[in-house]
């Protein structure tokens, strides 16, 4: 998960940096001339991506059976729309932020998206190229996301689930109070 599309009063009115909002696997944005492995913006972004890149268990502050890892993410049978495709690591596609609760109304802005879907309602989508791309956890379960945690636990997370908790759980450092729900 990434939460760097934070926007709720919360996380607008603390002092919790960028890095301690971060969530267990980083969301990289490489500009849209990044075209090639040779490429130096591929290079500066490769300090994130590649084998044993990850974070350790040790490094999931908030403790790994309170910080979920994992999410469903709902899938389109399009071929203009990314979201699904587990062979691609942008934004919607396997990736998803915490922006907004689970299976949000608030149409996701990513970069591989088809504008034309409508319905569900749940899958509506703007597409966007920029930093600033976020994507909701969503399933076709009714009421809300199954998600799993840092230390593998699985959990089943509604949809009503408090937006200052959901941000809280999917991030990693912010030293947040939230705990999971029962």
């Amino acid at each position: 998960s990434d939460t760097s599309a934070r926007s709720t009063p919360y996380y607008n009115t603390t002092t919790v940096s960028d890095t301690q909002k971060r969530g267990v696997f980083e969301h990289v944005t490489l500009s849209p001339t990044t075209s090639t492995k040779s490429d130096p913006a591929f290079a500066r972004a490769g300090a994130k991506l590649g084998h044993n890149k990850g974070v350790s268990v040790a490094s999931v502050k908030d403790g790994p059976s309170k910080t979920i890892m994992i999410s469903e993410v709902l899938g389109y049978e399009s071929p203009l729309d990314g979201r699904g495709a587990w062979t691609c690591g942008a934004m919607g596609c396997t990736g998803f932020t915490a922006q907004n609760p689970p299976n949000s109304l608030v149409p996701d802005q990513i970069p591989i998206c088809d504008p034309s879907i409508i319905n569900p309602a749940k899958l509506k989508c703007s597409q966007v190229q920029t930093t600033r791309a976020f994507a909701t956890a969503r399933s076709a379960h009714t009421g809300g996301v199954n998600v799993s945690c840092a230390d593998s636990n699985t959990r089943f997370i509604s949809d009503s689930i408090d937006p200052i908790v959901w941000q809280a759980i999917c991030s990693r450092a912010g030293g947040e109070p939230e705990q999971l729900p029962d």
